[in-house]
Parts: structure tokens; sequence; C-alpha cells
């Protein structure tokens, strides 16, 4: 998954510019690490289910949710 690497890199410079916000990065990586996961999870079988589908949108919703307390700084 080379595009995950390079997420991962972009995420981290933005963790330096950021500086003091480096628990909401690390979080909102987790969050897209937890996203990456659900879809592979879900395409190991070539059969989308819609407890996958389900499992795919909550944790793209956990990732909006942890970018929009980042950018936001609450």
């Amino acid at each position: 998954m080379e595009w995950l690497s390079i997420v991962s890199g972009v995420l981290g410079v933005i963790a330096v510019i950021f500086g003091v916000k480096w628990g909401q990065v690390k979080k909102l990586i987790k969050e897209l690490m937890e996203v990456v996961g659900a879809i592979s999870t879900a395409l190991e079988d070539d059969d989308i289910s819609k407890e996958e589908v389900k499992n795919i949108a909550k944790e793209s919703g956990d990732v909006i949710a942890a970018a929009a307390k980042l950018f936001k700084g609450k």
C-alpha cells in the first residue's frame, strides 16, 4: 500500500506544522488506518456485505470527525 505510506508521510509533515496538536494528528492517522483496514477486509472476498458497508461508513465518519477536530482546533 504505497499510497498509504504517502498519506502517512503527508500527515507526518502536517504534524510537524501543528506541533502541539500531535495527539490529534495521531488520532487522525489511527482513524485513517482503521478505514483502510475496513475497506481492505471488505474487498478480500470480492463481495461487500451490508455490515461491511456500515463499518466503512462508521470508520469514514470517525476520520471526518478527527480531521474536523484537528483543523478546527477543538
